[in-house]
Order: structure tokens, then sequence, then C-alpha cells
């Protein structure tokens, strides 16, 4: 059974994916193999230095790698922002 999630994305990752999509995904999926398809998807984000200082929110709460996701979760994906 699939379950749709609706992925926001941050600098600099909306200028690779867009600002938001939907995407649907296999019940028991993590945010860890949530990152994984999105890696295979967009060859950009690979590319980026930044995959490692990952942000993942699920609903506006921080999660792990292994955080389940659930049917209509909304996860943000940003970085650490550097100001100067």
């Amino acid at each position: 059974m699939a379950i749709h999630l609706k992925i926001k994305y941050f600098v600099p990752f909306d200028q690779l994916m867009g600002k938001t999509e939907t995407l649907a995904v296999g019940e028991g999926t993590t945010i860890q193999g949530l990152i994984e398809m999105l890696s295979r998807k967009y060859s950009g984000f690979n590319q980026t230095n930044l995959r490692n200082q990952l942000i993942i929110l699920i609903n506006g709460v921080l999660c792990s790698p292994g955080g389940m996701l659930s049917d209509r979760d909304e996860i943000s994906i940003l970085t650490p922002l550097v100001g100067g």
C-alpha cells in the first residue's frame, strides 16, 4: 500500500526540485529511504555538498533518519543557514 507525502524543499534544493511535490512511497518507508529515493530521482541532489547536513522535519518536528513516514505527512527538507 502506498502512502502519500507532501515534500517542501528549501534552499538550495528548491532550485533543483521545485518548491513542493507530492510523492507516493511504500508503507514502512523511513526518512533515510526517502532521501535515497530522492537521490536517485534528482541527480543534482547528490551533487550538493549539503546532503550530509540535511535537516528533515516531519509535520514541523525535527526527526532522525530512521523516522517512519505516515500517510499525508508533510516533509520539509532544508539545511542549516550560514550568516555573515
